[in-house]
């Protein structure tokens, strides 16, 4: 020890003091390093017999499993198979064959909805019943052509035709005259509702009626064909009113066909100039433009 301090001493050029006590940190170290060393396969040696014991348990449980598995498979080879019709056979009677339960319920929840097994292939069609349970099962599957086959006693379904019946008749409406025709008989024409049917009533009453069928095309919103299913059986029987214009006022003189400032025309023309006598006087009036009144004429009466 002495000789180890020497040399630290004359080596590093330390002081007696500081080669004595790196001695001595030295001879720590090493100490130190030989235990954790020898700690350290002892734990080794412990760590490998626990994994080798937990091997050796999992290779046990392997064999155990195998060993279950081969005995499951002799229990089924030693199963016997039996030919049965899958039209006939029972759920239970395809279990004791060793035919899993799940397969042998929808073999025959299949058949009761309806299912006639015409083939043997027609096994293919359920659910579940895959090419390899089909390969076992199929050289002990008797299903004759259904053509051959006489005993429909098993079937619980037998479908029947019903005679068609229409939810609803269509019923061709009747013809009206369309100045007298109600809110119904105008709702049985297609395309026509009660909103265009009101409102139809309400611009022949404004109006005075019609006096033509192509009229009711001048009705807001409505639909050109619900017009065209219209006219076929509407007709104008009932006369339209007429106004008398030598006659009439200011404040009674109304019609979708005049604005205000036309029938203030007409009767300030009249009362300055006398009765009018026919339709040519109201071309003398500047408010009133060929159109206007070709559409008012029909609804005007110059008598005295």
């Amino acid at each position: 020890m002495k000789r180890f301090i020497h040399f630290l001493k004359e080596e590093f050029e330390l002081t007696y003091h500081e080669s004595r006590l790196s001695a001595i940190f030295i001879v720590l170290m090493l100490i130190a390093a030989i235990i954790l060393f020898g700690l350290k396969s002892f734990l080794f040696q412990n760590v490998s017999k626990i994994e080798l014991k937990e091997y050796e348990l999992t290779a046990a449980a392997r064999i155990e499993k195998k060993k279950t598995f081969e005995k499951s498979t002799r229990k089924y080879n030693e199963v016997s198979l039996e030919n049965f019709d899958p039209n006939t056979v029972k759920a239970s009677e395809l279990i004791k064959m060793g035919v899993p339960k799940f397969l042998a319920n929808n073999l025959v929840n299949f058949r009761n909805k309806g299912m006639v097994y015409k083939t043997k292939e027609d096994l293919k069609k359920i659910y579940g019943w895959d090419e390899e349970w089909y390969a076992k099962l199929e050289p002990y599957i008797i299903a004759p052509a259904y053509e051959e086959r006489n005993d429909y006693s098993n079937f619980e379904r037998i479908y029947e035709p019903k005679e068609y019946k229409p939810k609803y008749t269509y019923k061709r409406p009747t013809s009206f005259d369309i100045n007298m025709a109600s809110s119904e008989e105008l709702q049985s024409i297609s395309g026509i509702g009660e909103v265009f049917a009101n409102r139809i009533i309400k611009y022949r009453d404004a109006l005075g009626g019609f006096h033509s069928i192509s009229q009711v095309k001048e009705t807001y919103g409505l639909n050109p064909v619900a017009f065209d299913s219209l006219a076929v059986v509407a007709k104008v029987a009932q006369s339209h009113k007429k106004i008398k214009i030598n006659e009439i006022e200011i404040g009674e003189f109304r019609h979708p066909y005049l604005k205000t400032f036309q029938i203030k025309g007409i009767v300030s023309y009249r009362n300055q100039h006398g009765n009018y006598k026919s339709i040519k006087d109201l071309e003398k009036l500047r408010v009133l433009n060929p159109e206007v009144i070709s559409k008012i004429a029909p609804y005007l009466s110059f008598e005295n």
